[in-house]
């Protein structure tokens, strides 16, 4: 008996010497440079006297005293390499280059801060050492983005060691499906928190489901109870190594810390940003993700019709010119007669709610500038007044949807799949052009350039 418990322990002891010392190390990937910290390095700052500030917001800058530039040395945030030729999913806070405010209330003095340059500096982990601070390598700018999913896309553009495009490919990490993640399965959280240091640093944390509740920016995202620091937004959420959300929140709710990963499938309207405006390879992103139950994005049931518009006679840019797609068995004057009635059932509804919240009917009307006794009537009208189209599209019914053309002519809308649709372009200056567009079970559909001629 002796002989075989010994005999037992001495090969457990084999055994276990011939596994790794850091089992931890096991659930990270071996390569670690696709886990990069992004940060602006200068702003310009300007410093204005006496602003005024009301009820937490800004409605006055005050006096102009100084501007100045700064080097900045806190870490914006983290973000992921997701293509071998350097596309990054970052969130879009962390790719923001909007102004931001640093009020000094004991000498009534505000600082505004606007990035120097519409540039990210790429920092690298350090010889894929873990225990070394990460260098500086690249620059990157941003190609694609939706700020209300708060998730945007960068593209490496310059090795800051050559001052030229970088060489050479870079290593990656592939996407995964974040609606098939076991209860309580293994997360691996990465980023730069900052707390630590201005290293990279690991956590583990289960999947505990999807938030589902009235805060609809986090709604549908994956919750975890891993510790989520602010220099983390943008970073990695990975299930057995894959990435699967992107760290973005974390507060505690009931004493209980909670961090809210966005999936990686909210990211595909960016990503389409990026192929058809910009060229870029983007990773696949299977339809069967985007179709489960569990995602509330418009991605779950859409096609992203996207393109450019160009002047027919010159190929200048048509910017500002709207995009209509609606249903084929409607007609542009039904769809905009359509879109006239939704707006105002919109006005109507919001009269009613403040009535309901204890508004007076004169109060009201005076804040709408009309009588009393329009703002009765409305308060009497019912759903049953509007339109049989409406109350199909206050159901979920698709009708239409638009968007309008930036700067370069480009735009991007969302329309259901499989669907027989009518693309119709306005721009002032310029005809009308309407065209058949039948969408297919599709991430996008690419409408190259479109071009209008002048009336």
């Amino acid at each position: 008996m002796y002989r075989f418990f010994t005999s037992t322990l001495v090969a457990a002891a084999l055994l276990l010497g011939s596994l790794p010392v850091d089992v931890y190390a096991q659930s990270l990937p071996r390569n670690m440079k696709p886990f990069v910290r992004l940060q602006i390095e200068q702003y310009t700052v300007e410093t204005y006297r006496n602003p005024v500030i009301e009820n937490g917001q800004i409605t006055s800058l005050g006096t102009f005293a100084a501007r100045r530039l700064t080097q900045t040395i806190t870490s914006r945030g983290s973000g992921t390499v997701i293509t071998e030729d350097g596309l990054i999913l970052t969130n879009y806070h962390v790719a923001s280059f909007d102004p931001s405010y640093e009020y000094d209330e004991a000498n009534n003095v505000l600082s505004v801060y606007y990035p120097a340059s519409e540039e990210l500096a790429v920092y690298e982990l350090a010889d894929n050492d873990l225990r070394k601070p990460p260098v500086l390598r690249y620059k990157a700018v941003r190609i694609g983005y939706n700020e209300e999913r708060d998730l945007a896309v960068l593209k490496i553009t310059t090795d800051v060691q050559t001052s030229r495009p970088p060489q050479g490919e870079f290593a990656y990490v592939a996407l995964g499906n974040p609606y098939d993640i076991a209860f309580n399965g293994k997360l691996t959280i990465l980023g730069y928190p900052g707390k630590g240091g201005t290293g990279i640093i690991p956590l583990e944390g289960p999947f505990n489901g999807f938030y589902q509740g009235n805060d609809a920016a986090k709604n549908g995202s994956l919750t975890t109870v891993a510790a989520i620091a602010p220099g983390n937004s943008g970073g990695a959420a990975l299930f057995r190594n894959r990435l699967v959300g992107v760290p973005t929140l974390g507060d505690n709710e009931r004493g209980a810390f909670y961090g809210y990963l966005f999936p990686v499938t909210w990211a595909v309207r960016p990503l389409v940003e990026a192929k058809v405006f910009h060229g870029a390879k983007i990773p696949d992103l299977d339809l069967k993700w985007l179709e489960s139950e569990f995602n509330p994005d418009r991605s779950q049931h859409s096609t992203f019709v996207a393109g450019r518009l160009a002047s027919a006679q010159s190929n200048v840019a048509l910017a500002e010119a709207v995009v209509i797609l609606h249903r084929a068995d409607r007609s542009l004057q039904q769809i905009q007669d359509l879109a006239e009635e939704f707006n105002a059932l919109a006005q109507v509804q919001a009269i009613q709610n403040y009535f309901q919240q204890g508004t007076s009917v004169e109060d009201i009307a005076a804040q709408l500038q009309t009588e009393p006794q329009i703002i009765q009537s409305i308060l009497r009208r019912g759903l049953d007044t509007f339109s049989s189209d409406v109350q199909r599209m206050l159901n979920g019914e698709f009708f239409f949807n638009a968007a309008t053309a930036d700067a370069n002519g480009f735009y991007i809308v969302d329309v259901p799949r499989n669907q027989a649709l009518t693309m119709t372009v306005v721009k002032d200056g310029f005809r009308d052009l309407s065209r058949s567009v039948q969408t297919r079970r599709s991430l996008y559909e690419d409408m190259g350039v479109t071009k209008l001629y002048q009336n």
